[in-house]
């Protein structure tokens, strides 16, 4: 059902591969905004810098001084899909046409933000503006990830997908203080509309949120959504990157790895992994059925 939604709502993509409508003065705003947020509240870091406030800076860089076509995605970057073909020529003849919207943005000496961009202007022999982002790792995440969380060629399941590739960068291993700074600052900055478009948006919005919600939130997809992807990419990496890149929907993915329910011979599977289940739950039964299992399996080798 969701996908059904995120299907029919979809729009054309427009000609620019980050934030929609956004312009960098608006994005960079709304990011000072929330990091502004985060340092003040009220709790307090045990590192005291990461309480500090640093400003936002988006530096232009002059032109000739950097060569696009030797520059690399930063791995946050990366962390997103690129456009699939059909959307990159669409991009790239707006860009011939027009000319590029919006500049790229760098951090580290890599793209962080419009590696689309930069490979269509690239090919065209086009000048794109640059600048660099003058900021921490934290905020570079961040950033990123608002700058194109709004990209409406981006299914909910892609979303997902991006939501489980982010966890590691803010694993349960993060401070929970931090988790709770940044999700208040994301509901102060945005008017509750991240939180809008989660399905468990009407729970208690001041309840202790894990990471995985978070990352969720960050993407605008549930938590439960996100735990689904999170289970495809651990059961079936393959699935999951088809996923990712758009190919395929999650609900999809997970049918495939589930197999058909009304399938007798996926049924009979269920039936047979669910009895074996309860078995190796028994502490007296599981070391017999083990041993069985192993001399079986040893046929099958």
């Amino acid at each position: 059902m969701m996908e059904e939604q995120a299907g029919s709502t979809q729009e054309s993509i427009t000609a620019a591969d980050s934030a929609g409508s956004m312009s960098e003065q608006e994005m960079m705003m709304q990011e000072q905004a929330m990091m502004d947020a985060m340092a003040a509240a009220d709790e307090v870091s045990p590192n005291p810098a990461d309480d500090m406030q640093e400003p936002i800076q988006l530096q232009p860089v002059p032109e000739g001084t950097v060569d696009p076509a030797t520059l690399e995605p930063h791995p946050y970057a990366d962390l997103l899909p690129y456009m699939r073909e059909s959307q990159f020529a669409e991009l790239k003849e707006s860009i011939e046409l027009d000319g590029p919207q919006n500049p790229i943005v760098l951090f580290q000496g890599k793209i962080l933000d419009g590696r689309n961009r930069a490979k269509a202007c690239q090919e065209l022999g086009v000048f794109v503006p640059a600048f660099e982002f003058l900021s921490s790792e934290q905020r570079a995440l961040v950033y990123v990830l608002s700058a194109n969380q709004h990209r409406r060629d981006l299914t909910a399941s892609q979303r997902a997908a991006v939501a489980v590739d982010i966890l590691p960068e803010i694993s349960e291993d993060v401070n929970r203080k931090r988790i709770e700074k940044i999700r208040q600052a994301r509901l102060a900055t945005s008017g509750n509309q991240t939180m809008a478009n989660s399905p468990e948006s009407d729970t208690n919005v001041n309840a202790a949120v894990t990471a995985r919600a978070l990352a969720g939130n960050m993407m605008g997809v549930g938590d439960n959504y996100v735990g689904l992807a999170k289970r495809l990419k651990e059961d079936a990496p393959d699935l999951f990157e088809r996923v990712r890149s758009g190919a395929l929907t999650l609900s999809s993915a997970l049918k495939e790895l589930n197999g058909d329910p009304d399938d007798p011979h996926t049924a009979r599977i269920k039936s047979v992994r669910g009895k074996l289940n309860r078995i190796l739950r028994d502490s007296d039964q599981a070391p017999e059925l083990l041993d069985r299992l192993e001399t079986l399996l040893a046929e099958f080798a």
